[in-house]
């Protein structure tokens, strides 16, 4: 039985709206159980799993996150394998960029002579979804 489910993303994204700093004191909140979280955590509530099974190799699991969520995976679709939940793919359907290191492969095209794109390990598509959707032109 899960109650929370802790996504930390493999970095923290610069924020360009970053909040302002207050001069009123602090006040720190207690969330109520169903809305408990851990670390950088989702609250289950935020999460719904897709498709969940064991392969021979891995535990797969497919999620949901909320646009609702106060985190920096809301509105995306994971994969996620193995025990503690390593992202393997992830996609948001509001917009291109990940804000991970799948990003990094939207530098190659304009730095490589032209012709066919080959990634290696294509995984579940995230970094040919970036390079197609900002360059349509590219063949993968």
């Amino acid at each position: 039985n899960l109650s929370v489910l802790s996504l930390k993303p493999p970095f923290r994204p610069i924020n360009p709206h970053p909040k302002r700093l207050s001069s009123k004191p602090h006040q720190t909140q207690l969330s109520s159980p169903s809305t408990k979280t851990q670390d950088d955590g989702i609250p289950v509530d935020l999460v719904k799993i897709l498709v969940q099974f064991k392969s021979r190799h891995n535990y797969i699991r497919v999620l949901q996150v909320s646009r609702k969520a106060d985190h920096p995976f809301r509105g995306s679709r994971l994969l996620l394998l193995d025990g503690p939940g390593n992202i393997h793919s992830i996609n948001f359907l509001i917009r291109t960029l990940t804000d991970t290191y799948f990003d990094v492969f939207a530098t190659f095209p304009p730095i490589l002579p032209p012709g066919p794109v080959g990634l290696l390990g294509f995984g579940a598509g995230s970094a040919a979804k970036v390079i197609l959707e900002l360059y349509p032109e590219v063949v993968v």
